[in-house]
C-alpha cells in the first residue's frame, strides 16, 4: 500500500521538513520498501543528539499506510576546556583553551553529509567501483563514528568495509604527525587577523617544508609494541 501521510513529531532542534527529505523511502505516494526504510532511519539516526523511531499504521485514506516519525532530540551544544603546556615563545608556559560548538547551525547538521558525498565520489571511480571489497580506515570523528556509521555506509555501498582506528591513537596515521607540526609551527599562536592571513601562512610553510622535510622515522618498533602489550596484560602491583 502507498504512503498516505508522513508526519514528523517531537522535534525541538531539527527542521521537520529536512527530516522528511532525509526519508525518501517514506515519501507520500511511494510504496514502502522496508530495506530502504531501514537505510533511511539509520542515516537519520547518525546524529548523537537525535533519535528517530518510525511508526506505521493504517492510513486515513482507504488502501494507504500512514507513517509517523517520532523524534527525541536534545540541544546539540557541546563545550570543552583544556589546560596544557603547548606554548610558544609568545605565550606563557600554560595555556587554557576553551571551545563551544553548536552542531546544527542554520539547520546544516553535522559533517555526515559531506563525508558521505566524499565516499560516494571515491566509490564511483576506478579501481574502487569494481573492487570486491574496499577498506576505509578512519579515525573516530563525529561524521563516521561507531557502529551506526558502519551500518550507514555499508547500506550505501555493500562492498565498503569501515575500519576504525583505536581511540587516542592518532599517531598511527602519519598525516596526523604532519598536522601536529602544522599546529605547533604554523597555527600557534592563533594571532591571525583574517582567513587570508591563515591561508598565506599555510602556503608559505608548505613551500618551506617541501624543501626541508625528511621522511618520518618511527622509533616505536614492533618489539616495543609487544613489550607494551605484555605490560598492559600483566597485573601491576601498586607500590606500598
Amino acid at each position: 500500500a502507498p504512503v498516505g501521510r508522513l508526519r514528523v513529531k517531537g522535534s525541538t532542534y531539527y527542521d521537520l521538513q529536512k527530516i522528511k527529505r532525509g526519508a525518501p523511502s517514506m515519501a507520500e505516494g511511494s510504496v514502502p520498501n522496508f530495506n530502504d526504510i531501514t537505510r533511511d532511519i539509520l542515516a537519520l539516526n547518525t546524529l548523537p543528539e537525535r533519535r528517530i523511531t518510525p511508526t506505521l499504521r493504517a492510513g486515513v485514506e482507504p488502501g494507504t499506510v500512514d507513517i509517523e516519525l517520532q523524534v527525541e532530540d536534545k540541544l546539540p551544544l557541546h563545550g570543552s576546556v583544556e589546560l596544557n603546556n603547548r606554548h610558544s615563545i609568545f605565550t606563557s608556559d600554560l595555556r587554557l583553551n576553551g571551545s563551544l560548538s553548536y552542531a546544527n547551525l542554520w539547520q546544516l547538521g553535522s559533517g555526515i553529509a559531506p563525508f558521505d558525498r566524499l565516499v560516494d565520489q571515491v566509490m564511483s571511480q576506478a579501481p574502487y567501483k569494481v573492487a570486491r571489497r574496499v577498506f576505509w580506515i578512519v579515525d573516530n570523528g563525529s561524521s563516521h563514528r561507531g557502529e551506526s556509521s558502519r551500518q550507514r555506509l555499508h547500506a550505501r555501498h555493500p562492498r565498503l568495509v569501515l575500519v576504525h582506528g583505536p581511540i587516542h591513537a592518532s599517531w598511527l596515521n602519519q598525516i596526523e604527525i604532519y598536522f601536529s607540526i602544522i599546529q605547533r609551527k604554523v597555527l600557534t599562536p592563533n594571532d591571525f587577523s583574517s582567513l587570508k592571513a591563515v591561508r598565506q601562512r599555510l602556503e608559505d610553510f608548505e613551500r618551506h617544508y617541501e624543501a626541508t622535510a625528511k621522511p618520518f622515522r618511527w622509533k616505536f618498533t614492533r618489539r616495543d609494541l609487544t613489550s607494551l602489550c605484555q605490560k598492559i596484560e600483566t597485573p601491576q602491583r601498586l607500590a606500598a
